[in-house]
């Protein structure tokens, strides 16, 4: 079945978000038609075009920046406040973004190999206190397929500081996402996630989840930010939020609490198709910026400077001070 367009009221969203799940539509073949290409993202559909100037709209809002009516009209109340937080977290930490700068090396039954040449930074408020909307669009597009982002906030990498917020503590704790304030639980931060693979040998138990969509289909009214994970970067208990950094990723669904008795669930069968290439998977596309494979993309003040080592290939981050068995050193090079 082709994908359902957005229609132009945007009053079909969950038809979308379903038909993106049809199994001809999520199939490893945009992925290797962008390894091909020598792109690092590949979406499911054409309509991310459509998903980005809303969700835009909503943080120029947040912002009290100029926005078009129009689309923060079609922007999902879900999505409003969880933009408007991370907008708001990046400017209070004056955080800038590192994007990894890739080169094909080889390409392989388990996945490409790529060379990690150095990280371009680039900052999202110029020197004038005014927003880069350019960088700003371009996360969001990040966002949408996947990527996946880590939040450097820990001692480790910042001994001399500056102190930035704990986004996993900030996350649950902000009234306006974790539905404390919400008589319509739907909209609330996901109980913690069932268990996630990322920064574990086994399962990392401190994600959460916005917002809690505990079906296999989407809801109507739906949003589009469905599985919005956050969590930290070490697996074991946490007590002392300047040990770990943040990370965070738009999963492609939620892993439902009944889980085991859905055959084939959505949440599984993108972690199948992700075991093919180690692209991330989300519900809008995949992504070549994955932890496992070194290519992670981060999020720090600009006194935290990148640079590929060697051992760890990303710059050493508190759960990835050393070498991890997690780390798919087969597909990332210097």
């Amino acid at each position: 079945m082709p994908v359902t367009p957005i229609n132009a009221d945007y009053s079909n969203i969950n038809s979308f978000v379903d038909s993106l799940f049809s199994s001809d539509v999520r199939t490893i073949g945009p992925i290797n038609q962008a390894i091909q290409n020598n792109q690092y993202i590949a979406p499911f559909s054409n309509q991310n075009a459509q998903i980005i100037p809303v969700l835009l709209a909503a943080w120029q809002a947040s912002q009290g920046d100029s926005y078009s009516s129009t689309d923060y009209n079609h922007c999902p109340d879900l999505d409003k406040p969880i933009v408007a937080f991370i907008a708001n977290y990046i400017k209070t930490n004056s955080l800038e973004i590192s994007i990894p700068q890739l080169s094909l090396v080889s390409s392989s039954s388990s996945g490409p190999t790529y060379c990690l040449d150095s990280y371009q930074t680039q900052a999202f408020i110029d020197e004038n206190g005014n927003w880069n909307y350019t960088v700003v669009n371009d996360f969001l597009n990040l966002l949408l397929n996947g990527a996946h982002f880590v939040s450097i906030q820990s001692n480790f990498s910042l001994p001399n500081g500056p102190d930035v917020q704990d986004l996993w503590t900030e996350f649950q704790e902000n009234s306006s996402i974790n539905g404390n304030e919400r008589t319509d639980t739907s909209s609330a931060i996901g109980i913690s996630a069932i268990g996630n693979s990322h920064y574990a040998s086994v399962t990392n138990l401190n994600g959460y989840y916005y917002p809690s969509v505990t079906e296999d289909t989407a809801p109507n009214p739906c949003s589009f930010l469905l599985s919005l994970l956050v969590c930290t970067t070490i697996a074991n208990h946490v007590s002392n939020s300047s040990s770990y950094e943040t990370f965070f990723q738009l999963e492609g669904w939620q892993l439902p609490p009944n889980a085991l008795k859905i055959k084939n669930s959505r949440h599984d069968a993108d972690y199948n198709l992700y075991k093919e290439c180690y692209w991330n998977i989300s519900t809008y596309g995949a992504c070549a910026y994955s932890e496992k494979r070194g290519t992670a993309i981060f999020l720090a003040p600009s006194s935290w400077v990148p640079a590929p080592t060697s051992g760890t290939f990303m710059p050493p981050y508190a759960g990835a001070e050393t070498p991890q068995k997690w780390l798919q050193t087969n597909l990332i090079t210097l």
